[in-house]
């Protein structure tokens, strides 16, 4: 069954820890349920070139059947696609806050140059495409 609030994955915070800046503000949000995974990991998801959190990510989301696996790292995203599971990135989670009127056009286009100023790995080709896709929406 899917929920109407944001699941965050996490078994021992692995996901939120990850997360430096806007910590409390995560934990604190109503819209946001923590769960855990109920399937044991019997390998270790280094030997995959996976952290623990992408591991549990992924393991969760086949448990539950999510509208979205919400991903950036190239090599978690292609375990994902194998798993057939359905992907979305930063970006593609900021242009669906636009789309649904949750940013302006420009607060997306900031906060790219925000990410991108914070040293956030964003490709060229994905900036270009974003910009190209807040244009058009």
């Amino acid at each position: 069954m899917k929920s109407s609030c944001l699941e965050l994955f996490t078994k021992k915070w692995s996901v939120a820890t990850q997360v430096s800046r806007g910590q409390d503000a995560i934990v604190q949000a109503k819209w946001l349920k923590f769960v855990s995974v109920d399937v044991s990991i019997t390998i270790e998801p280094l030997l995959l070139g996976l952290d623990a959190g992408e591991l549990e990510v992924l393991l969760l989301a086949r448990q539950i059947a999510p509208d979205w696996v919400i991903i950036d790292e190239r090599l978690a995203r292609r375990v994902a696609f194998a798993m057939g599971l359905p992907i979305k990135g930063t970006l593609g989670v900021m242009l669906a806050a636009v789309l649904a009127g949750l940013l302006s056009k420009q607060e997306a286009l900031d906060d790219l140059r925000e990410l991108v100023e914070r040293g956030i790995r964003i490709a060229p080709r994905w900036q270009n495409w974003f910009e190209m896709e807040i244009g058009a929406a």
